[in-house]
């Protein structure tokens, strides 16, 4: 019997761990990434509610197409998803609007 309840503490535990650690994430990409983020805002993009995983989500469309972007942070370190008409791309952690506006729209 104790033996099942100090697995169930560990757990519990262990999920608790898991939530800050996901939160603490968050909080840096917010920061980390604040440019682009305002960045996306103005180009019409909305700012996902953050979840329960290391991540901060914009959606929206621009030029007429859908577009998701992903900043993740994790134990692999910080990395951009960018999806844009059903093509995902993995790239290094968009910190600016310039940078931004280079995978969206590419360079000019």
């Amino acid at each position: 019997m104790q033996s099942a309840l100090a697995g169930f503490v560990v757990l519990v535990l262990a999920g608790g761990v898991k939530c800050v650690f996901n939160r603490l994430w968050q909080k840096t990409l917010l920061v980390t990434a604040s440019d682009a983020l305002n960045g996306a805002a103005r180009l019409g993009l909305s700012v996902q509610p953050l979840g329960l995983g290391p991540i901060v989500v914009a959606r929206g469309h621009v030029d007429g197409q859908p577009v998701r972007i992903e900043w993740r942070g994790g134990w692999k370190g910080e990395t951009t998803h960018l999806r844009k008409d059903r093509k995902t791309h993995q790239i290094r952690l968009i910190r600016s609007r310039e940078q931004l506006e280079i995978a969206l729209f590419g360079e000019e």
